[in-house]
């Protein structure tokens, strides 16, 4: 036992000599993926996920730059992993059954994850087409597996995005019901289903309301449209729209301007322009 008990000390050290010889694990980069921003608590990302489409949401309307014939956009990437010194490209498909944008409508012009950083883009180039005008094209993204990143969940690798040269079609699900709150169709006044919107709408709504700057937090405050629905300009939140039951005030005032308004336009009365109701007279919600 004496033997032993000399021993111990000898023992403890060649122990610890031979843990500080041991190098720390390195995160293996195979396991890098890329992804698309899917908003955490307390994490530094772009607001925009929707949890019930499990896509990451945005849009845009050639209107807010004064209509040019072509802009570049950008759609966030996030890295789960190691930030590597060069940059990483990224694999984006376009799902086919759920876009209707024609080809010659934008070009993908890169998709990568920068250098010693975890954040990158998918860049866009839009053209503004004729169409642009009286519709809005959809984009659906998918993140692949490359030779660069792997895929990061599947939850967190599509994005959906939309543009037009009017007032866009809002992604956000708090928004579309706003819409249906205000607009009568077939469906419930609290359904987030954006089957039925029109531009046309849209624009009566922002006329009708003076809805041009609901991103404007200086102007409207509590009330101001954050990022989680896109900095939405034209359409208030359906969190504040129907406090208190105020959607049937707000349906009730913008019935009137629609029935001023066909009153002094006879020959060109509001009808929808796209959507399930395309061509049939634009009415506000009754309740």
């Amino acid at each position: 036992m004496n033997i032993i008990r000399g021993c111990l000390p000898f023992l403890f050290i060649a122990l610890l000599s031979s843990c500080t010889q041991v190098e720390p694990s390195v995160f293996d980069s195979k396991c890098d993926s890329a992804r698309f921003p899917h908003r955490r608590e307390k994490a530094p990302e772009a607001e925009g996920y929707d949890v019930e489409k499990q896509a990451f949401l945005s849009s845009f309307s050639f209107i807010d730059v004064n209509m040019p014939k072509e802009h570049t956009i950008s759609i966030p990437l996030v890295l789960s992993g190691n930030p590597a010194p060069r940059e990483r490209k990224v694999t984006v498909e376009t799902i086919a059954e759920e876009s209707n944008a024609p080809k010659e409508a934008y070009k993908i012009l890169s998709a990568v994850i920068f250098a010693d950083t975890v954040v990158g883009e998918v860049k866009l180039q839009l053209y503004n087409l004729p169409e642009l005008k009286e519709n809005t094209y959809t984009l659906s993204l998918k993140i692949k597996d490359s030779s660069d990143l792997r895929a990061g969940p599947s939850e967190d690798t599509k994005a959906v995005f939309t543009w037009n040269a009017t007032i866009p079609i809002p992604t956000a699900s708090a928004l579309i019901m706003s819409y249906n709150m205000l607009i009568n169709s077939s469906i419930d006044y609290n359904s987030t289903s954006d089957d039925f919107i029109s531009t046309r709408a849209l624009e009566v709504i922002a006329e009708c309301f003076n809805w041009y700057d609901l991103d404007d937090v200086k102007k409207w405050g509590a009330k101001a449209n954050d990022a989680s629905v896109g900095k939405y300009k034209y359409l208030l939140n359906s969190y504040w729209l129907g406090a208190g039951g105020a959607q049937r005030l707000y349906a009730k005032r913008l019935a009137a301007f629609i029935k001023d308004y066909n009153a002094k336009h006879p020959d060109a009365p509001l009808v929808h322009n796209s959507g399930t109701d395309k061509g049939k007279p634009i009415q506000a919600r009754k309740y």
